[in-house]
């Protein structure tokens, strides 16, 4: 009798131990995919930040060279206006198939992975 009631208790032992590994495994797993995805969503704001200030750059530049073309500056500011409004539309219109169906299947992979 003592013999099983030994092998129980080393049963319920091996048990907890390894619901306390599993567990932590699961913790640690998520920890990872939670910090692999930040870190990738803060290089992308960085590289974001980049991209922003070079097309403000390129804006400016362009918008000072039809300026120039068409005799105005303002003019040149309205045609760069006109191509961002065109582009706002566009994503406006094609919101879901060119941006939240992508972010979303990233996020989802950066977590599964």
């Amino acid at each position: 009798m003592k013999d099983t009631q030994q092998h129980f208790e080393e049963l319920v032992s091996h048990t907890e131990a390894y619901v306390r590994t599993t567990v932590e495994i699961a913790r640690l797993k998520s920890v990872r995919a939670t910090a692999k995805t930040s870190g990738k969503a803060v290089s992308s704001l960085i590289i974001g930040l980049v991209v922003t200030l070079f097309l403000t750059n390129l804006s400016i530049a362009l918008a000072l060279w039809l300026g120039h073309l068409l005799g105005a500056a303002y003019l040149g500011f309205l045609v760069v206006a006109g191509i961002y409004l065109f582009v706002v539309i566009i994503l406006r219109v094609f919101r879901v198939p060119l941006l939240e169906h992508p972010i979303a299947n990233t996020v989802i992979k950066n977590l599964l992975d």
